[in-house]
């Protein structure tokens, strides 16, 4: 049975290749659109809320904070120095917001979105490794 940790980095593969083709199906300001060639477009989140259709639970926040995460390493401080009184509960809807501002920057390209999702997918494959040797 996968972990998590597996299921989420499978997602973020998946996602990936939702917005692939040379980035041609990567979208910016709204979570899926068509695009030029009459297929469908995909922001990060919405791609990687494809990608997880019904799984998405536990394995979508654990690949949201993730992504934000190598997005922002300082991410997790500056929650907590932002809303201290919040906890842990509510980190996923910072985390999505920090993808989302993310994925939007007018600067934002291709390269920087699959690079980010090829790292945080590496991320959760070495802590899904890390998991099964114990």
């Amino acid at each position: 049975m996968a972990t998590q940790e597996q299921v989420a980095a499978e997602a973020l593969r998946e996602a990936q290749q939702l917005m692939n083709d040379k980035g041609a199906h990567w979208i910016q300001g709204q979570f899926f659109a068509k695009v030029d060639d009459g297929s469908m477009g995909y922001c990060s989140v919405g791609a990687l809320n494809k990608a997880l259709g019904k799984k998405s639970g536990a394995e979508r926040d654990l690949a949201l904070v993730t992504l934000a995460e190598v997005i922002n390493p300082d991410f997790r401080e500056e929650y907590a120095e932002e809303y201290p009184d919040d906890g842990e509960g509510y980190i996923v809807g910072h985390a999505e917001e920090v993808v989302i501002n993310w994925n939007d920057f007018d600067d934002r390209d291709w390269t920087d979105v699959k690079d980010a999702f090829s790292r945080a997918r590496r991320r959760l494959q070495d802590r899904a490794r890390r998991k099964a040797k114990k």
